[in-house]
């Protein structure tokens, strides 16, 4: 059983998932509300369940559909005001051949789920199974991988409820006919409550991060090295925003890179799957050294990365004020365990 409430876990390591029937689930995504209550979606099998801040049992949102899972796959969380909503892509058959990317939406603070919607308007057009979905202050927002066309394309639709998505756009084709077929998108909301979008392009054989900081600007590669690869790495890095500040953290070769839009990339170690917070003193980074090995954090203020976990996979963290810790910041890190289940541990950034 779990023996602490997500709202109030401690700085070492507990787990999201009870020790027994959730032995195979993984692929988190993590929020934190306004009051600073943290909850945990992830996927196992044929559902996907929510971890509620001061409830021992996870609550099943959805099942019966074969979910995208794995790799960067799999749900993701995002809270507005009092609405939750998870996205997540799923189909009758899966594995690829007929996928859709649906979202549901709680408003009694995830006890009970509506739904699904389906995001995208050409049927299994999201069938790569990559995503990202954050929320602003006045809507939601999704951008997945899309195959409706001839080519993997960039697209994105809007919700201001999480029930009514709008018609697809397309925000971004690459000249040379694909963006990187298998790594995912990353979305979050910048200056004007606009959404910023990063992923990782195919263009005259290189595979660099490029991003649109809204819909409608012109997307901007980043960092200023390139990675010649004739293949997809399968890792999209993450994106995060503080005020009018975006940071961006990804994957070239071996290493790890921060970057910021228009600065030269900084080298954080060799890893793979980073993901990116704000605290009150600047960002923090998580990576892992290799698939499965060890997940390491790298704290605003300190030059070396510290390791938190031996055994991880597709880490994520999320931010806020803490109200029971006199206001201060922190981040909370979750991650798929590879001997089973989903762990999660709070880092106080001051």
């Amino acid at each position: 059983m779990i023996l602490l409430a997500i709202a109030a876990f401690a700085t070492a390591s507990i787990d999201v998932t009870p020790l027994t029937g959730f032995e195979n689930a993984g692929s988190p995504s993590v929020a934190r509300d306004s009051m600073g209550n943290v909850y945990v979606a992830f996927g196992q099998g044929k559902a996907i369940y929510i971890r509620l801040p001061e409830r021992s049992e996870p609550v099943k949102v959805a099942d019966g559909k074969s979910f995208a899972l794995g790799m960067r796959r799999g749900p993701r969380l995002a809270i507005k005001g009092s609405t939750l909503v998870i996205s997540a892509v799923g189909g009758e058959q899966g594995r690829g051949r007929d996928e859709n990317l649906y979202a549901w939406r709680s408003i009694d603070k995830g006890r009970t789920w509506s739904g699904p919607a389906t995001i995208n308007d050409a049927p299994a057009s999201a069938r790569e199974g990559l995503h990202a979905m954050a929320a602003g202050k006045d809507m939601f927002a999704a951008t997945w991988l899309d195959l409706r066309d001839k080519g993997t394309r960039l697209y994105m639709s809007t919700s201001r409820d999480g029930k009514t998505w709008s018609k697809n756009e397309q925000v971004y084709e690459s000249p040379s006919g694909t963006i990187c077929e298998c790594c995912h998108p990353s979305i979050a909301f910048g200056s004007g409550d606009k959404p910023a979008i990063m992923w990782r392009n195919s263009l005259e054989g290189c595979r660099d991060m490029f991003l649109l900081t809204n819909p409608m600007a012109k997307a901007v590669k980043l960092g200023s090295g390139s990675w010649p690869l004739n293949a997809c790495p399968m890792d999209g890095g993450a994106i995060a925003v503080d005020r009018d500040r975006l940071y961006t953290v990804w994957r070239r070769e071996g290493q790890v890179y921060a970057c910021e839009p228009g600065k030269p990339e900084r080298q954080l170690g060799t890893g793979v799957q980073p993901w990116v917070a704000i605290g009150s003193r600047g960002p923090v980074y998580a990576w892992l050294r290799s698939s499965g090995g060890e997940l390491v954090v790298l704290e605003p203020g300190s030059s070396e990365p510290r390791v938190v976990a031996d055994r991880a996979l597709d880490p994520v963290i999320a931010s806020g004020l803490d109200q029971t810790a006199a206001r201060r910041t922190v981040a909370t890190l979750v991650w798929t365990d590879t001997s089973g289940g989903a762990r999660i541990r709070r880092l106080d950034l001051g």
